[in-house]
């Protein structure tokens, strides 16, 4: 009864700690979704409007502009229709950037650490733009994931204010995975891909009337890998014009003075060339950046941010450097292809097994090139004894002349069975024939002379006949 007792008491003691423990559950994610409402609800957006507009024009020396900004579930602000505007009356051909509709939230969890970490979404251009961005102020190390689709150039008021009566259309695309460490440049690795799609200039008027050009479609790749940032591919499929780019930019501490060290090359179309003589005109006042295989090289040295383009011949050279470059690498690949083409394209050899071959040797059919096998000599039948023929007497036994004859047939049968032992390759079948023929000769010819010794052995014993 003591045990029953003690039993029911544990399971009511069990069971009151449980409803305590989903009571403090249930308090505390009350408690949380109180606090984030409240947040919502009484936040100072306005106050934290003017904080951020203080903080960009300190330190980035831009005015920001702002229609609205609320709070975005669970820890986020979202805003919509941000204009960004250089301080100065300088005029800058990059701006006005309108943005109109942008979202943040911040990682609670990366702030316990101390770092500060960003997820944003936004329509700028035409497009969109997502992904996040970590900084770990202490190693300054910074981590972005990017995701860029569909801007349009008409939209950049880059091309807006630079090239104002020429239309510049086209898609661009942006992916990337890049953790860059200002500290230990080394460290820093990634990749980064680049597309331009359906771009198209003119037809319009920039200084003079220019025809429709079309690049058409450019992709490009890049890794960051032992401190550089390299171009892995370039490539440009376009009606009008060929291009190349090559090269790789060493990574500083300071990003924005890491040091360029580019190759660009162009080259137009013959029928564009024939349709537009304004273009022939254009080149003619280039010609110092034209190399011997008719492309226009220019180089890109200096700072990533002022490049400093300068036209330079001797880059085919280095172009050339990188095509013997990519032959060779293919050179290697073939060998193994080919080989490993030619061992799954070649059949089985057939291996023909004749009676009376041993089987621990298989015969094998000989080709042109290989050499023909020497077959092993066949030894000679030993010539027959003459026994001297005695005449016939008193003393003479009759049997004798049997046992010779038995001796001789036994000698005859050990010749045939005794082969010698091949430890080459089986002879051809036309060889074996041969050998074969001999052997069946040399055992007749045992045959006939121990038929002869006998045939005399008879006679001799026999008496012979008077006359």
């Amino acid at each position: 009864m003591l045990k029953r007792l003690k039993k029911i008491k544990r399971f009511k003691l069990f069971k009151v700690n449980k409803l305590k423990i989903l009571k403090g559950i249930g308090y505390t994610l009350f408690a949380v979704v109180c606090l984030v409402l409240a947040l919502a609800w009484t936040f100072p957006f306005d106050q934290l409007r003017g904080r951020i507009r203080d903080y960009c024009e300190r330190q980035y020396k831009l005015k920001v502009d702002m229609e609205s900004l609320k709070s975005a579930f669970p820890l986020g602000v979202k805003a919509t229709k941000v204009v960004l505007n250089p301080l100065g009356d300088t005029p800058n051909p990059m701006y006005p950037i309108e943005i109109p509709y942008l979202k943040m939230s911040v990682g609670p969890l990366a702030a316990l650490m101390g770092n500060i970490k960003a997820n944003f979404s936004a329509e700028i251009f035409g497009g969109e733009a997502s992904g996040s961005v970590t900084v770990k102020p202490t190693e300054k190390v910074y981590i972005s994931k990017i995701d860029i689709e569909d801007l349009h150039f008409d939209k950049v008021p880059y091309f807006k204010n630079q090239f104002k009566e020429l239309p510049v259309k086209g898609t661009f695309e942006m992916k990337g995975d890049v953790e860059l460490h200002l500290d230990e440049p080394k460290n820093s690795k990634g990749e980064l891909g680049m597309i331009v799609s359906g771009m198209e200039i003119g037809p319009g008027k920039y200084g003079m009337e220019l025809p429709k050009v079309t690049p058409g479609k450019i992709d490009l790749k890049m890794d960051i890998k032992d401190g550089k940032i390299n171009v892995v591919s370039y490539q440009q499929t376009s009606p009008d014009m060929q291009s190349d780019f090559i090269g790789n930019v060493a990574l500083t501490k300071d990003f924005m003075s890491s040091r360029t060290n580019l190759d660009y090359r162009f080259k137009l179309t013959e029928s564009l060339l024939k349709k537009n003589d304004i273009f022939k005109l254009a080149l003619s006042a280039i010609k110092g950046a034209q190399g011997s295989d008719g492309y226009y090289y220019y180089s890109f040295r200096g700072t990533f941010s002022n490049p400093k383009p300068s036209p330079d011949k001797s880059g085919q050279y280095r172009f050339k450097d990188k095509g013997k470059a990519a032959k060779a690498g293919e050179k290697t690949k073939e060998p193994k292809k080919e080989a490993s083409k030619s061992a799954e394209s070649k059949p089985p050899e057939r291996k023909e097994v004749k009676p009376g071959a041993p089987s621990s040797a298989p015969p094998v059919a000989p080709t042109a090139s290989s050499p023909r096998p020497s077959s092993p000599p066949t030894p000679a039948p030993p010539p027959p004894r003459e026994e001297p023929r005695n005449e016939p007497s008193d003393d003479t036994p009759s049997h004798s002349a049997r046992e010779r004859r038995h001796q001789v047939e036994e000698k005859a049968v050990e010749e045939e069975t005794v082969e010698p032992e091949v430890t080459e390759e089986p002879e051809p079948p036309a060889e074996k024939e041969d050998h074969a023929a001999e052997d069946n000769g040399s055992a007749s010819k045992n045959q006939d002379d121990s038929a002869q010794e006998d045939s005399g052995a008879g006679t001799a014993a026999e008496p012979e006949e008077e006359p």
